[in-house]
This record gives C-alpha cells, structure tokens and sequence, in this order.
C-alpha cells in the first residue's frame, strides 16, 4: 500500500480523472488459437502470420454515452473518498471495492467486478502498466514506443507481442510512469527528460522531448518472474542434455566461463541455471549493477550478493569486483561485464578464483578475445589466459533461444598447447576449439576436450570416465526434465547427484 501523501499532487487532480488507457482494439470472446491467460482481467493470446498478440479484455466498447461518463464520475467519487480518509492509502482493493459497490448500482455483477478492476488499476497502480505486470510470470519487458502508440511486450514464451492498449494522452504517460517511479526521489519532466530507474524488482528507462521524436517512449524490463532452471533449458530448447552436462563438469572444475550473445538472447537465463552446479560448500560472491536477476534457491547458503552502481558516488561494479575478492570467494559471478570490472575478474582468476560472467556480444571466439582487450574492458593481457570457455547465445526467432557455439580456449602461456593457433599482440598463443557449433554438440570431440581434462585432473580421473560421467549426467538431466519437477526439486537432484 501506498501513503496517498507521498503520491504527486497532480495524480489525484481533479481535472485528470480520465482515464489514463485506452483500448484500441475490442477483445473478442474468442480468439483464432488463442492461448488464455487466467487472470483477474482476462486476456488471450493469439496468432497473426509469424507474430503474437496480447489481448486484454476490453468492454469499453459496449458502454454508452452516459455509462462512460458515470465511469468518470465513479473514478472522481473514489478519488475524493480516499483523499478525505483520516488516514489516506492507496490501496487496490479498497479501491476496487468503492469502485464496484457504484458500477453495481447500473451494471450486472460480471460487467462491475471489471470495471472496478480496471478503475482501480487506472487509480491507486499503474494503468495499463500494472495490468500487464499482473502476468510478470510470463512477461519481461514492457514497450511503450509513443504516448499513444500501442503497447508492446516481450513474452518469455511467445517473443514480442502487440497488445491492444495504450495510453490516451502524453500527460497520462508522464503521470503514470511517475507514479511508478515516485520511491525512487526520480521525476521524468522537462528538467529530466531522460530516466534510468530501478523500482523494486523492475527497470525503467524512460524518456520525452526533445529526446523522444515521439513525444515519450519507455522500456520496462520486469523482474519477478520464476527462477530459470536446468530443466526448463531442455524442455525449451535452449540445450541439449549431453551439452548442459558437459558445462556441469565445466562449472565443477573451475573452469571460468563467459556467456556471451547479442540482448535478451538468454544469457542471464543460462548464467542463473547453471549456477545450480556449483557445489553448496563453495562460497559465491555476486555482483550486479540493477535489477536483481541472480537468484538464487533458499538452500543455497554461503552467498555473498553485493551491487554495483553507475554513479561515481557510490561503489562501482569495479570496486565491488575489488571488495568481493577480499571476501575469499571460492567463484566470482558477475551479472554482465561492461567496463574495467572485467580486469578484476581475471586478476581474481589468476589468484586461483573462479569466475561466471555475461558479455554483449553478436560474436563469438576470436571476437570475445577481442572486446576483452579493447576499451572498456581493458583485460591485462598477461592475465588474458584465464579464459577457459566462452558459450554463446543465439536468438534465432522471436522465442527460439539457443546454445548456438562453445568454445575451448587452449593458451601458450598455460602449456595447454605446443605452438599453432593465434597470435595475440602479447605473443601469447590461443587454440580454440569448438566443442558446439550451430547447436550441434560435438561429442566426438569430447576426447581431447580440456574441460574434460580439468575434470580428470580435479578428480583424478581417466579420460573415458570422465567422458563416461558426462554421459550419465546427461541421462540423469534428461530424466529429470521429464519429471517435470519444480525449481527447488531440481536443485535439490542435482545437488545429491
């Protein structure tokens, strides 16, 4: 609940109780292969060529003339009943509830619970915001391109989706993404045409003229959604048992990892899931910029989870990178690297501790030695060698994210190789060996594997038993995606593998 004298004055005005959305398409009862989404305020998905769409149930159309204008009345009267409260909150339910207790005077019982719902939303949350969020378990971002353009969202299963609503005016849009921003001591006006926000499990970019030729536009990526987890990677896809299980024996070993792939390609996804390989005495240090997206299961207990921040005020991702190293990690995780806190990540690895990271990138091999040596990076090259594997991301549809390549990267330096491969700058030497390509794992390749390697040495293993336990654990993953077990379920098997 919201105190109503922290929310801006102009919310609440008196002139400003029009709504604040609209649709622009009415929802029809049934939609050509929709998929139906059970929430309070129903809405389906359905197909149109190769794309998606998002439809909230609309019934503004059915309304009359005096029914819209009795809606504004309603609002206006709820309005005035939460300001002359003795204690003002703003609260949806009681909203709600003040909202239908009217609509129910001249509308049937169905057509009055809508109603109020969305009048409430429209009040006391976000508008058309915070219906969407309602259904944050499938969304992750949300789009407003202009004031008064249709709303956009990306769905986790569906990709990009068109919904049929949108803000009315500009003034609405401001309004409402303040509102939303408020906690933050952050306004998007004239003075501050440009916002990068961070509310709660959410991110907000925002912005308006003359910055935004359309007037205002906004991008909300949305946290909240339900941990990513080894077998949904299968079940949707994204990897192969035999393939994940070989990272497992990756993430055993110590191998530092780099995932790497163009935006919202999968890679914090992937990055999430496999941390679940780590082994529970290990000591994990996390560090992320914004949103909270490194979660983690509740029986994981020797955590340590720190953030970074932009401004030069506050701690940095690089002097967090330089503070978590002083906190004896056993593997440094990273959310995603984009300036000099990669140098303290391989400073740390040649120290002996472990790192998993994320790195923007459209390519992979050569290209990821590359962007780590040039600016902002700024790997020391001496240290460059830490690198064992770099697994990439590929976004081929608007749903299908894959595994598309794994690389091995096989130094000079660490005697990992006689001579050959390419020369870098420090007259180091790399081999790099694809052990996936296309999304086809090369498990004939899997005996002069380092990874495999590392786990013999790790183990004290021979080469056809490590190979043979990948095998098995990628039966095992197999098994277990089939089951269909829950987040904590698949921690938990694989943690008493």
């Amino acid at each position: 609940m919201l105190k109503l004298d922290i929310i801006p004055k102009h919310t609440i005005e008196p002139e400003k109780n029009a709504e604040s959305l609209s649709f622009y398409v009415q929802y029809a009862q049934k939609l050509e292969n929709d998929i139906s989404v059970p929430l309070e305020i129903p809405r389906a998905i359905s197909k149109s060529g190769q794309s998606y769409k998002y439809n909230v149930e609309s019934r503004f159309g059915g309304l009359s003339i005096f029914e819209a204008k009795k809606l504004e009345e309603i609002k206006s009267s709820v309005i005035e009943r939460i300001v002359s409260a003795p204690n003002p909150q703003m609260d949806m339910r009681a909203a709600e509830g003040m909202a239908y207790y009217e609509l129910s005077k001249f509308k049937g019982e169905s057509d009055a619970r809508y109603f109020s719902k969305i009048l409430s939303h429209d009040i006391t949350g976000y508008g058309p915001i915070s219906i969407l969020m309602e259904d944050k378990a499938n969304i992750q971002e949300i789009e407003v391109n202009g004031p008064t353009s249709p709303i956009s969202i990306v769905h986790s299963k569906y990709g990009r989706c068109l919904t049929n609503m949108r803000f009315t005016h500009l003034e609405g849009f401001r309004r409402t993404i303040n509102k939303f921003i408020y906690d933050s001591n952050c306004e998007l006006n004239e003075d501050t045409p440009i916002i990068d926000v961070q509310v709660d499990d959410a991110r907000l970019h925002a912005q308006i003229s003359p910055y935004a030729t359309s007037g205002a536009n906004a991008t909300i990526r949305v946290g909240g959604r339900s941990k990513a987890n080894v077998s949904s990677l299968i079940i949707d896809g994204t990897a192969d048992p035999n393939t994940l299980a070989y990272i497992w024996l990756a993430v055993e070993s110590g191998a530092n990892i780099i995932i790497s792939g163009p935006p919202a390609s999968g890679k914090t996804t992937l990055l999430v899931s496999i941390l679940s390989f780590v082994r529970r005495h290990r000591r994990i240090v996390t560090i992320e910029e914004d949103i909270n997206e490194l979660k983690f299961y509740p029986n994981v207990a020797n955590i340590v989870q720190l953030s970074g921040f932009k401004s030069k005020l506050f701690c940095n991702t690089r002097d967090q990178a330089i503070n978590a190293l002083r906190m004896r990690p056993d593997v440094l995780v990273v959310g995603e690297v984009r300036g000099n806190e990669a140098r303290e990540l391989f400073s740390g690895a040649n120290l002996g501790v472990q790192f998993m990271t994320t790195l923007h990138s459209n390519e992979n091999g050569l290209a990821v030695i590359n962007r780590l040596l040039a600016k902002p990076l700024e790997v020391d090259p001496r240290v460059l060698s830490m690198l064992d594997l770099s697994i990439h991301m590929e976004k081929r549809n608007e749903s299908g994210k894959h595994i598309s390549q794994i690389i091995e990267y096989n130094w000079l330096s660490r005697a990992e190789v006689q001579g050959g491969g390419t020369t870098l700058e420090n007259g180091d030497s790399v081999e790099m060996r694809y052990m996936a390509k296309d999304s086809l794992f090369y498990q004939d390749k899997l005996g002069e594997s380092k990874i495999i390697n590392m786990y013999c040495k790790t183990n004290s293993k021979q080469t056809q038993d490590a190979i043979k336990e990948l095998q098995k654990r990628g039966t095992f993953l197999k098994s277990l995606s089939k089951k269909k077990i829950g987040v904590m379920e698949m921690a938990d098997a694989i943690y008493n593998y």
